[in-house]
């Protein structure tokens, strides 16, 4: 079935539901804010600019660092493994109380690297299983889902505290997970590994060439 909606579609959605982790996590600390102060006792102003930057901060760190995962080792692996990083972290979120709060601050700079991964992979990922006619239209679902994150959580934090909002933050991730299992590997890097198995067969530094 051609047009907008075909297969591929529900592929990208899953996707697309990942990168709410991004929205969420950039996001999570002005949502909470109301609750939060006293749940991880940011009680100056040094800590709460630390909590709140660490996410970004890690973000921005880890992008860097992405395109070797995906190069090497694909798009479906890397972003499972993106959407488990940031559901660990919001779990040491969850597990924070006041006498060792410590772990808000390590799960807020872990949920960081999996949105700086997330951010970087999803698109890609999208991008290059998109059929060519619909690419431009399934590729902003990720912007799309990220801004709507933002969002969602806001309107979560009218009425949620901290410590539910970290548990509604996992389900993203999850569904990103669980559904990639379905979702076919990109054909860019199909198409990657074959031209690098051919420059391997006619390479002349093989054990056949020796002699």
């Amino acid at each position: 079935m051609g047009g907008f909606f075909q297969k591929t579609l529900l592929h990208v959605l899953a996707l697309s539901i990942g990168t709410l982790s991004v929205g969420f996590g950039l996001s999570y600390y002005g949502a909470s804010v109301a609750t939060c102060l006293e749940g991880f006792n940011l009680n100056t102003k040094f800590k709460k600019s630390i909590f709140n930057a660490l996410c970004t901060i890690c973000a921005a760190i880890t992008s860097s660092f992405v395109n070797f995962a995906i190069q090497k080792y694909g798009r479906k692996k890397p972003a499972m493994l993106a959407s488990g990083i940031v559901a660990f972290g919001y779990i040491l979120i969850i597990c924070t109380k006041t006498s060792y709060n410590f772990l808000a601050y390590i799960g807020r700079a872990i949920t960081g690297f999996g949105c700086g991964a997330i951010s970087t992979i999803n698109p890609v990922y999208i991008a290059e299983i998109s059929p060519t006619e619909v690419r431009g239209s399934y590729g902003v679902m990720s912007q799309l889902f990220t801004a709507f994150g933002g969002t969602l959580i806001y309107f979560m934090g009218i009425w949620l505290n901290w410590r539910f909002m970290a548990a509604i933050a996992i389900i993203p991730p999850a569904i990103n997970i669980i559904f990639c299992f379905f979702i076919p590997e990109s054909p860019a890097f199909h198409r990657m590994e074959d031209t690098f198995k051919s420059q391997q067969r006619s390479s002349l530094f093989q054990k056949k060439y020796l002699k």
